[in-house]
């Protein structure tokens, strides 16, 4: 993690939220610079993709499909379905992958060029 920041007592307060949100346990430091306040500041954030990401997603695109299948969810108790169930409540990945990343994320303005809404 490589932070920032523009005195000694905002580097507290960061450390401080930081461990607040659950960043407690061993982290790789990369650095920390100390820079000028400024109103504005470009970020890159990055991130793995892991398994925990991909039960969570595989959870709630189950979900939606229980909720749009409203009241008739005999679909989602189909064979079809097991290894699905197996994933988000195990996290056993079966022969095929369930969740697979396609393309590049469009995170930031930059990835976003081309790119029409």
């Amino acid at each position: 993690m490589k932070y920032f920041f523009t005195s000694p007592a905002e580097e507290t307060h960061l450390r401080t939220r930081l461990r607040e949100l659950g960043f407690t346990g061993p982290t790789k430091h990369i650095g920390k610079d100390r820079i000028l306040p400024q109103p504005e500041m470009t970020a890159r954030v990055t991130y793995t993709f892991d398994t925990i990401i991909r039960r969570c997603i595989a959870k709630i695109a189950f979900n939606y499909l229980a909720y749009a299948l409203s009241e008739d969810t005999r679909l989602l108790l189909r064979d079809d379905f097991d290894a699905v169930r197996t994933f988000v409540r195990d996290g056993v990945i079966q022969h095929t992958e369930i969740v697979a990343v396609i393309g590049s994320p469009r995170l930031t303005e930059e990835s976003r060029k081309g790119f029409t809404r």
